[in-house]
């Protein structure tokens, strides 16, 4: 499938569009006040040992502490990488009672390999992979597995025995990008992976107190790296400090014309360009209308999300069986796309337009398991009952898309969301960047609401002054009665 990867960095923020034939199918969000954590890798300290749910809690160095389960201590755990990898059966042993593996004040490395939510801590594993452009280490393991998606058994025969050349006392994954990969750069990876890996065994053991002991690369080239052999052909991003990471942190790739990166340096804001601004702003709606005329209702709860597929407009009588399946059929496409898109996870229950025919049903089934496996989350679909309705679960790695750019509504009471108080600044930084670009002869005023004011100062005060000294404006911020998510930008002579 042709993917393009369209990259928009201002500031803090960085915001990271996968689109599919032009469609929008993943959006990342980063930013430095709440960067990522998974990937990391900690020295940790056990503060408690919790036997009732074989579970320790690890203090990292962070403000909450990590919660690590018995079985991520014995097994190998992968949670990481097996988006796309091999499930590794191999690793699963029977693991002893946690009270009999860890004590209270125990040093121990982990990796997190899922984002705190709420009051939760991250996720832990004692047994940490790192990641490179062909291949992953693993610690504590001596095998080799190969990516599911290199299907041609040759390949697959050819990668085993060329990584047999491997230290004996480490692990790999060999990932889908080695398709087409010479064998001098996956050689070459995999020496710099093991020095990667002494160095952080040589920082850990300095370390005296808990602490980041390495940090995974940020968002662009984590999404660039998982993307590679998975049809990419494009990046474009409207900043030159990111496009120099990507270029300097796949020059190789790049050489080859594997995908081409180019830097965008036209008026029109990148995400307009693309059309993407106008589909993430139809993220925030419950109802998502699909082209036959049916729609979909997505209800997202914290670890719940019903979506009900509805015919909407289709409601001739003399099709209808012929209207049940074209519905069915564009639902099962668009739900698995919202599904991705939203990052929607927990227990997922879709509800289709009844369909008497089991024949109909599996044909339905077939299909949204079909469109599923192009998503990278580990997922357990159920098969479809004689309701019509489909559950599937589907693994927490890092926050909703939802729940990263919106926040509970105190005006109606938590019944509703609105745009969270960080991305109406971000949409107020991005207004003032193309208003102070136009012209500078007269002051820029924004009314917004006071706390956001307040935010916009505190988190990117330093770039609203840039803007006034580069670019000779003056810019005023006037507190009004409005939402968390409403603002006005005017010049000042205009406001007459």
């Amino acid at each position: 499938m042709h993917t393009q990867l369209i990259i928009n960095s201002l500031y803090n923020e960085t915001r990271i569009a996968v689109l599919e034939k032009s469609k929008l199918s993943e959006l990342f969000i980063e930013r430095k006040s709440s960067s990522s954590m998974v990937g990391n890798i900690y020295k940790g300290k056990v503060e408690k040992i919790v036997p009732g749910v074989q579970a320790a809690f690890v203090t990292i160095g962070s403000d909450k502490s990590g919660f690590l389960s018995a079985e991520d201590v014995y097994e190998e755990s992968l949670e990481l990488f097996l988006e796309e990898e091999e499930t590794a059966k191999t690793y699963r042993k029977k693991h002893q009672p946690i009270q009999d593996m860890l004590q209270q004040g125990q040093e121990v490395m982990v990796q997190v390999t899922k984002e705190p939510t709420g009051n939760k801590g991250p996720k832990l594993t004692s047994h940490v992979g790192i990641p490179g452009k062909y291949l992953v280490l693993l610690s504590g393991s001596d095998s080799v597995n190969v990516s599911r998606k290199i299907t041609d058994k040759k390949s697959r025969k050819r990668f085993t025995e060329f990584m047999q050349k491997k230290p004996q006392d480490l692990g790999f994954i060999v990932r889908t990008a080695c398709m087409g990969a010479d064998e001098k750069d996956i050689k070459f990876e995999m020496r710099s992976l093991v020095r990667k890996w002494k160095r952080i065994k040589k920082k850990y053991e300095g370390l005296k107190n808990p602490g980041v002991v390495y940090e995974e690369a940020d968002t662009c080239i984590k999404v660039v790296r998982d993307l590679m052999g998975n049809g990419l052909k494009k990046i474009v991003v409207d900043s030159h400090k990111a496009h120099g990471r990507i270029t300097k942190y796949f020059s190789d790739k790049i050489k080859r014309d594997d995908f081409k990166v180019d830097i965008y340096d036209k008026e029109e804001p990148i995400f307009h360009r693309y059309g993407i601004e106008s589909q993430i702003e139809k993220m925030y709606r419950k109802k998502v209308w699909m082209k036959s005329g049916g729609y979909l209702i997505i209800d997202e709860a914290e670890g719940l999300t019903v979506i009900d597929v509805n015919s909407g407009k289709l409601v001739g009588e003399e099709f209808h069986k012929e209207t049940i399946m074209k519905t069915n059929q564009e639902a099962a496409v668009e739900t698995a796309r919202q599904i991705r898109l939203r990052n929607l996870v927990g227990i997922i229950v879709i509800d289709f337009i009844d369909m008497q025919s089991v024949k109909s049903r599996r044909k339905i089934e077939s299909l949204f398991t079909t469109e599923m496996k192009k998503d990278k989350a580990r997922t357990t679909i159920q098969e479809i009952s004689s309701f019509s309705i489909v559950q599937l679960t589907r693994r927490r790695v890092r926050e909703s898309v939802l729940s990263a750019l919106t926040e509970p509504c105190d005006v109606c009471e938590g019944s509703g969301r609105i745009k969270s108080i960080y991305t109406t600044c971000y949409e107020i930084l991005r207004d003032i960047d193309q208003w102070t670009k136009q012209s500078a002869e007269r002051p820029l005023v924004v009314h917004a609401n006071k706390n956001v004011i307040a935010k916009v100062r505190e988190i990117e005060g330093r770039a609203i002054r840039r803007i006034q000294r580069e670019r000779g404006v003056k810019i005023k911020f006037k507190s009004d009665e409005y939402l968390l998510e409403k603002f006005t930008i005017s010049r000042e002579e205009d406001l007459d």
